[in-house]
């Protein structure tokens, strides 16, 4: 299921997409496929973020220590080689306690679930790019999406 990605991405309809998403945030993407990637990248490009993408977890969190500041959300893989979402997630917030977070998963069941509380969600793979809007929308705080207007 996880490869479906690229063909229901695209599902929401560009207009309601595009008028609402970022302006100018950065956004950390941390996916170790490929192919998913590329799609999530568009997406959030599409929307109006600017994106880091990185395939390794470890180098995210190189990425985020120098650059926090910049960094308005991560959205990373739950299950990675080397460190999960979760954890890369509480390395994060121990340089940013609010940095918002959404959270992908091709599990059926959710396990290593990033802890409960503010500003993380959880998306299942497949998702549309509305249903990725939505989600970011759900954790980042509307100062910071309007901050840079």
């Amino acid at each position: 299921p996880r490869g479906t990605m690229a063909t229901t991405a695209t599902g929401a309809t560009d207009s309601t997409v595009d008028s609402a998403g970022g302006t100018g945030e950065t956004v950390l993407l941390v996916e170790d496929e490929a192919a998913l990637m590329d799609v999530s990248r568009m997406s959030l490009t599409q929307m109006g973020f600017e994106v880091i993408a990185v395939t390794d977890p470890l180098e995210a969190l190189r990425v985020f220590q120098q650059r926090p500041a910049d960094i308005c959300l991560l959205m990373t893989d739950i299950v990675m080689p080397g460190l999960s979402g979760p954890a890369l997630l509480e390395k994060a917030r121990r340089i940013k306690s609010d940095l918002p977070c959404v959270m992908v998963t091709g599990y059926a069941e959710a396990h290593n679930l990033p802890p409960a509380g503010a500003s993380c969600v959880v998306l299942n793979k497949p998702f549309r790019r509305g249903e990725l809007l939505n989600a970011i929308r759900s954790v980042m705080p509307r100062r910071s999406r309007a901050a840079e207007t």
